[in-house]
């Protein structure tokens, strides 16, 4: 694999993953896991919440490319 091949693989797999992430609906349930029972959000629940969306999202991304890269025995 080429650096290029590897460039290409990772962006597409960030575009994936911004698509998943990075959309209303995404972002409404994700707010909705962390509002309060009258749906308001506090500032360390966002905080909490931003956090685990950026992990979540780097996993997303590194997996799809690793799984490409490398080799795996069955």
């Amino acid at each position: 694999m080429t650096k290029n091949d590897f460039s290409l693989l990772f962006d597409s797999s960030y575009k994936k993953a911004l698509e998943k992430y990075a959309n209303k609906n995404a972002i409404e349930t994700m707010f909705l896991n962390y509002a309060d029972e009258n749906g308001k959000i506090d500032s360390g629940s966002l905080a909490v919440m931003a956090i685990m969306t950026s992990l979540e999202m780097n996993k997303v991304v590194l997996k799809t490319v690793l799984s490409e890269v490398l080799e795996f025995d069955e």
